[in-house]
């Protein structure tokens, strides 16, 4: 892989470590044979010259052809390095990504999915909806030993894939909170501080195509050609990088990557501007999408509830502390969500049941709301103080104590655990694992 054999500007050349990778690119898969096997012969050479020898075995030098429109209907021979054949493989992994000839990364997303289960069962086995981690703490091993492994190089793969996490998100977000049902999306993404895959593949990406706008000229002009091509993978990586830089400017989205000057300081991002776009893009996409599972009052002013509240807390105030236990704070996350047979109108939906009323007032519409605010068994401070910080908006409480300050969290996990001290039904409803 000297680069002086590499005269052929088809060729590119990549090195990590004791890693290597050539590239070519042509017209056809009969040129691009043509080329590979000439740098195949000069590398031959090279290592002859140095008394090195080539292990040729599969899993140790291989060959793929990215599928085109010709290369299912010509034979191509394989190279050779020396005497010694090179594969011809569909699935190739390079620097710990599996990369197939129809570039979809299918068993990349297989396998990074079966990685994530298996470290995530293995840290939470022994906890169930009252004993083992809190809520708190499942969220940090989350986002520290679990996504890190389904975001290694996400920026290739992931965004075709995306679906396919779908139903592991959802069970471990069940698992996090501690709910006996699913509950809404949006919200069980705040009250966790975990943002979806979709938000965060697409930071993940901004700062990968920053780096490669900023890393050269060369690299500039394939992000350049990619933005061309409306049908290319790829292309929503473009449009998400102009976004981001319309967000840091506080204008309009710029009409093409080439009027950017790679030495451009709006390039360079820090930790704290990242984390600033993915607020700015959780709020949008939570104001836009999810608001209507906050509250119930469809003719609510949304406008002023935005308005009311700060969205910066939402990930430097998180709801569950981490020295609460698991029975507590799942406690305190039932109230919040609503979704739990404790309460006979979430018991109804979810059966042919009659509705039976509440048991500590006999009222039907027995809820999450109800005991909070309407059910006179638990009237007394708490419950003041809450309403005193919900303004009289009792009934979008959600919104409010999951974007509000310290305040409006302690006001509300002060009612519930004061509301759990006198219920009778402490305990009912175990959870069935």
């Amino acid at each position: 892989m000297c680069p002086d054999h590499l005269k052929d500007g088809n060729i590119q050349c990549y090195k990590y470590a004791d890693d290597g990778s050539m590239l070519v690119v042509a017209k056809s898969t009969v040129m691009c044979h043509s080329i590979m096997q000439e740098a195949c012969d000069n590398l031959q050479e090279w290592c002859k010259r140095w008394h090195l020898i080539i292990n040729c075995d599969q899993n140790k030098t291989e060959s793929i052809i990215i599928k085109s429109k010709d290369s299912n209907s010509t034979i191509i021979p394989k190279l050779k390095i020396g005497a010694k054949e090179i594969q011809y493989v569909s699935v190739s992994k390079v620097l710990g990504v599996y990369f197939d000839n129809d570039m979809k990364y299918e068993k990349q997303a297989k396998s990074a999915l079966k990685s994530c289960w298996y470290k995530w069962q293995s840290l939470t086995f022994k906890t169930t909806r009252r004993f083992g981690l809190n809520s708190a703490t499942l969220a940090i091993l989350f986002k520290t030993a679990v996504l890190p492994k389904l975001y290694y190089a996400s920026a290739v793969w992931l965004h075709g894939n995306v679906n396919l996490f779908a139903d592991f998100m959802a069970k471990a977000l069940l698992k996090i909170t501690g709910s006996q049902f699913h509950i809404p999306k949006g919200i069980s993404e705040v009250i966790t501080n975990i943002p979806s895959i979709t938000l965060a593949l697409e930071v993940i990406t901004v700062k990968f195509c920053l780096k490669a706008l900023t890393a050269d000229h060369n690299m500039k002009a394939i992000m350049i050609q990619i933005e061309e091509i409306p049908d290319h993978p790829y292309y929503i990586h473009t449009i998400w990088t102009k976004k981001f830089l319309a967000y840091k400017k506080n204008t309009e989205p710029c009409r093409s990557l080439s009027f950017i000057d790679i030495d451009d300081k709006d390039l360079h991002y820090s930790k704290d501007s990242m984390l600033n776009y993915e607020c700015y893009k959780w709020n949008v996409n939570i104001t836009n999408l999810h608001l209507n599972h906050f509250t119930d009052d469809e003719f609510f002013d949304v406008p002023m509830a935005c308005d009311t509240v700060d969205f910066q807390n939402m990930k430097k105030i998180p709801l569950i502390n981490r020295n609460d236990k698991r029975k507590e704070a799942s406690d305190i996350l039932d109230f919040f969500h609503g979704r739990c047979l404790r309460f006979k109108s979430f018991k109804k939906s979810v059966s042919n049941r009659d509705e039976e009323g509440c048991e500590d007032c006999g009222m039907l519409g027995d809820s999450s709301f109800h005991k909070l605010f309407e059910c006179p068994s638990f009237e007394g401070p708490t419950r003041s103080d809450l309403q005193s910080q919900l303004f009289g908006l009792e009934t979008w409480y959600r919104y409010f104590v999951a974007f509000g300050d310290k305040d409006i969290k302690n006001s509300f996990r002060n009612h519930v655990k004061k509301i759990m001290e006198k219920t009778k039904s402490n305990d009912e409803y175990q959870p069935k694992y």
